[in-house]
């Protein structure tokens, strides 16, 4: 199979296994309280499925794929590979939770401040661990 493939594969299994961990376990009743009145009574799973096959694909192809080869030299923010997807994975994770978090803050009547935030900071971590899960398999089966 192509590294590429695994990254995604992995990827997509480590995103879909933590955020069910999050969403089922850890933080379910706080987002039933958080957003009482805004929740389906239970998911929309085509929506839910096709979300989690873009978001894993966005992941491999903008921050796995482009941190694939070595960097020549350490930078001021990274010195190895492993921190490059990390760091890669939490600034695209920063900026799609957050659009998603600050849009629903900006327009919808009833969106909860205190959830943006968390789900804006668990999706920033979900994205770099979900990242470095896709960069970590696709290292370990070359």
């Amino acid at each position: 199979m192509k590294p590429i493939l695994i990254a995604y594969a992995a990827s997509l299994i480590s995103f879909i296994i933590l955020d069910a961990i999050w969403l089922g376990f850890v933080a379910k009743n706080f987002y039933a309280e958080q957003m009482a009145g805004l929740l389906r009574g239970s998911p929309n799973w085509y929506a839910a499925i096709l979300f989690y096959l873009v978001y894993a694909f966005a992941i491999t192809y903008l921050v796995i794929a482009p941190n694939a080869a070595p960097a020549a030299e350490p930078t001021a923010f990274v010195n190895s590979q492993w921190q490059a997807v990390m760091l890669a994975g939490a600034i695209f994770g920063l900026g799609a939770y957050g659009t998603y978090n600050l849009t629903n803050l900006a327009v919808l009547e009833g969106w909860p401040a205190k959830a943006t935030f968390i789900d804006w900071a668990w999706g920033t971590a979900l994205t770099s661990v979900t990242a470095l899960s896709g960069y970590a398999a696709m290292t370990a089966l070359r």
